[in-house]
């Protein structure tokens, strides 16, 4: 009984990690990539990959593929940059060009009452040939990042923290990937998914721009030029946990940092977590069996 007391604290500890504010005080944290549903439908796998490496959380980038069904907190990974971000306004501005000053009353609008309201973060993510039925379920929700990559549009938003806003959200946004899929005469219903954000990474401009979500953002730096380093350095957000891809990104002494690219140094001062490929963690799998095949062996 104890020790099922014992494994149940050390969950509820570990799931408590995943955010940037908790996961600053905290060090040689393991975060996992997702393994693809493809390979793992019902979630086994991830489960044994989990326990072998002792991740607190899985890292989920949805445009690479689905990911199996996952039982840990998931961290939401976004594009590097926000390149593609800019690209995409350029597109709507047209749109909002012709709408006028109704349209800036609106945005207006909606930017305030989203800063009066307690409000959580979205991620929704579906092929761009379905990005009308994208639109149409996120209306008029605040978006903090839009990107295209890999033949899918992925939006990050702010909706309202209310349950049946969000339920209504995924209905349409369900029904009408589903409808889309239909008028295509496209007999598998095509890559979509609506879900609720407990933490992300995303490129530091963005995170900077949205500082009143540190506790819930991770900062994706790629930028290795003088001005990211003084950007950088007049942040002083304590609470602020890098996302570091490469070794040549230079942070301020002392940050908060997770290595994600393997030329990272993760015994630097200021790692807090490695990311784990889930197929290098097979492949440890494997040898450690002898070679058995880590979709049967691993535990």
């Amino acid at each position: 009984m104890m020790h099922v007391l014992c494994l149940a604290a050390a969950f509820v500890l570990s799931a408590a990690l995943t955010p940037p504010q908790l996961l600053v005080r905290s060090t040689n944290e393991v975060l996992l990539t997702a393994p693809p549903k493809s390979v793992d439908k019902d979630g086994a796998l991830a489960r044994r990959l989990a326990t072998l490496t002792n991740a607190s959380a899985f890292v989920v980038d949805p445009t690479l593929h689905e990911p199996a069904p996952l039982r840990l907190p998931t961290i939401e990974l976004f594009v590097a940059d926000d390149t593609a971000r800019r690209e995409i306004d350029s597109r709507r501005a047209a749109l909002e060009a012709a709408a006028g000053n109704a349209w800036a009353r609106s945005n207006a609008r909606a930017h305030r009452v989203a800063r009066l309201n307690d409000d959580i973060l979205v991620r929704a993510t579906a092929p761009e040939s379905s990005e009308p039925s994208l639109d149409w379920a996120l209306g008029r929700a605040r978006r903090l990042l839009t990107a295209r990559r890999r033949g899918c549009v992925d939006v990050l938003c702010a909706i309202e923290d209310d349950d049946d806003v969000f339920e209504d959200m995924v209905e349409i946004f369900t029904s009408g990937i589903r409808g889309e899929a239909a008028r295509r005469a496209d007999p598998t219903e095509p890559l979509a998914r609506l879900v609720r954000v407990d933490a992300a990474a995303v490129p530091e401009d963005v995170a900077r721009r949205e500082e009143g979500y540190d506790d819930v953002l991770f900062r994706r730096a790629t930028r290795c030029d003088d001005r990211a380093m003084y950007d950088r350095c007049l942040d002083e957000c304590e609470t602020c946990v890098y996302w570091v891809d490469s070794g040549t990104v230079q942070l301020p002494r002392g940050a908060a940092f997770v290595a994600a690219g393997s030329s990272v140094d993760a015994n630097a001062a200021g790692c807090r977590a490695t990311v784990v490929d889930w197929e290098a963690a097979a492949a440890f799998c494997d040898a450690k069996n002898g070679g058995a095949s880590y979709l049967n062996t691993c535990v």
